[in-house]
């Protein structure tokens, strides 16, 4: 039986295509919260992040999505975090 990888979400500085090192396949990972093999610099693909991380995907997706507000309009955040 395999080992699951551990993973993480770190704050990815570089945007650089490379390859998965779980699947192997072809990654273009972008500047900002990324999902990371632990203790590495290697982003996860989408595709492995959901298979073994799910709720890492799910908080990458939500701190994707607040940065992103962030961007638009730095005066939306607060009035989010209120509700």
């Amino acid at each position: 039986m395999s080992k699951v990888p551990t993973l993480c979400i770190k704050f990815n500085r570089y945007s650089e295509a490379g390859i998965c090192p779980i699947c192997g396949q072809w990654y273009d990972a972008h500047d900002g919260p990324e999902l990371f093999l632990e203790a590495t610099w290697s982003p996860v693909c989408p595709r492995c992040g959901e298979q073994y991380a799910p709720a890492l995907m799910k908080t990458l997706e939500q701190l994707t999505n607040w940065d992103w507000k962030r961007e638009l309009d730095p005066d939306l955040l607060p009035q989010d975090d209120k509700q």
